[in-house]
């Protein structure tokens, strides 16, 4: 007498764009009560880490497949898109490529089950099998600026992804009127530029993702509530890019490196709040932020980026953190709002135009903790009067044609150790007042 037996089942993973699993039970081949070579494979999975290389399986159950995918077809389509099946990196993903046409709705499964599988039925070869989408491919919804033609299925334009999907491809639902999108946490991985310049008004990211790749919600303007988990490291460049409407952000405990403009030209953003795992800043990750009124940078953070907070018009008060140890170029330039900079006990370097063109500061003290200030660091500050260098050997490196680092203030003497570093142009200009600037040395 046969008998089948029931194994773990190979899951279908779409790798485009992220979409939901695909599981199909298959039977490889049938046998003898006493051979447990006889088996139907079923099975599912909650991430692209549990896929099964195929090497595993006999050549039978291979072949078996390759009769599936013949006898159904490589491409199929279900209500208003298309889907493909391939095999990438050994294993076969069922991947939702594209959409049909843009007056039909957009529903991958069944509104009350969104655990359904997208395709079922019964093959005389493999028995029952029901197919899941694993991934929702690049460019998947492709029709430029058309916001009013498309249908997602719910009047109000929000939309649910499938709870199978996994994987959600680069640039798949860019450019739509799309106002509210729920990423189930079956969902590890989110392209660039995903749902870059939709109609997004808010975003719950699953506690399944680790890393907001470039561009993914960026110039969403109508954006004004981002939720990020606790398990999120890395927010990519430009991530949330030009997302006006966002007025405050917190980033999570868990995230240790804020990408090149991840938040620029956020206009309306207010409040930061910092986790305590940031290490790195990197350049204009809040550039054109011209409402946010302080900063206070956690003692994790280590850098600010080049123009990190450059041209915050707002930015009144910025309290750096003790780990700071590098300022770039032009990281708070043309910040004329700012009246007040703490900048903690551990910075060695303050680059070139890092404080340029802060209008309305007044006073700097410089840690001991400094031991090199390049040029034009606080040039065009015009109201600045009073600067504090430490008693300790500072370098203040030449360059050709470099403006001096107090070039138009109103400075009239400092006071610098005699062991200092000192290039022909440090201090030899004339300040705001048309004076130039006397230089003293500490006795001791």
């Amino acid at each position: 007498m046969k008998k089948m037996k029931i194994i773990k089942n190979l899951a279908f993973g779409l790798l485009g764009l992220g979409v939901a699993s695909a599981t199909i039970p298959f039977v490889v081949s049938c046998g003898s009560e006493d051979n447990d070579d006889s088996y139907v494979g079923n099975g599912n999975h909650d991430s692209d880490n549990n896929h099964e290389d195929l090497s595993i399986y006999s050549k039978n159950y291979q072949s078996s497949l390759e009769g599936y995918v013949k006898e159904m077809g490589s491409e199929f389509t279900k209500g208003n898109i298309k889907y493909k099946i391939e095999i990438v990196d050994s294993r076969y993903v069922v991947k939702a490529v594209g959409i049909i046409s843009k007056t039909d709705p957009i529903v991958f499964l069944d509104s009350q089950s969104l655990d359904k599988p997208i395709l079922e039925g019964y093959n005389y070869s493999l028995g029952d099998y029901k197919i899941y989408l694993d991934e929702i491919g690049d460019n998947f919804v492709n029709l430029g600026n058309s916001l009013e033609e498309l249908n997602f299925g719910d009047q109000s334009n929000n939309f649910a992804i499938p709870n199978s999907v996994y994987k959600i491809g680069r640039s798949a639902f860019s450019n739509l009127g799309l106002k509210k999108i729920i990423i189930p946490d079956s969902v590890v991985r989110i392209g660039r530029w995903a749902f870059g310049n939709s109609g997004l008004t808010s975003v719950s990211i699953p506690n399944s993702i680790t890393e907001i790749a470039d561009g993914t919600f960026g110039s969403c303007t109508n954006l004004t509530s981002v939720s990020l988990p606790n398990t999120l490291k890395t927010i990519g460049d430009r991530a949330f890019d030009f997302c006006k409407s966002l007025t405050s952000i917190t980033i999570p405990n868990s995230v240790e490196e804020i990408g090149w403009e991840a938040f620029a030209r956020c206009f309306n953003l207010t409040q930061v709040n910092f986790g305590n795992s940031v290490k790195t800043i990197n350049s204009s990750a809040f550039r054109y932020c011209s409402d946010l009124t302080s900063i206070t940078i956690p003692n994790s953070v280590e850098e600010i980026g080049a123009g990190a907070f450059g041209d915050c018009t707002g930015l009144t008060q910025v309290n750096l953190g003790n780990s700071v140890k590098t300022v770039r170029g032009s990281a708070f330039e043309n910040c004329t709002a700012l009246t007040q900079v703490n900048l903690g006990n551990s910075v060695q370097t303050i680059e070139y135009e890092a404080f340029m063109n802060c209008s309305l500061l007044r006073t700097i003290t410089i840690p001991d903790s400094v031991r090199e200030i390049q040029y034009a660091a606080f040039k065009d500050c015009i109201n600045l009067i009073s600067i504090t260098f430490p008693n300790q050997r500072i370098e203040f490196p030449f360059r050709e044609f470099a403006d001096p680092i107090l070039e138009n203030t109103r400075v009239v003497e400092v006071t610098i150790n005699k062991q200092c570093k000192v290039s022909p142009n440090t201090f030899d200009n004339k300040n705001a007042s048309g004076g130039k600037i006397r230089v003293n040395y500490y006795k001791s």
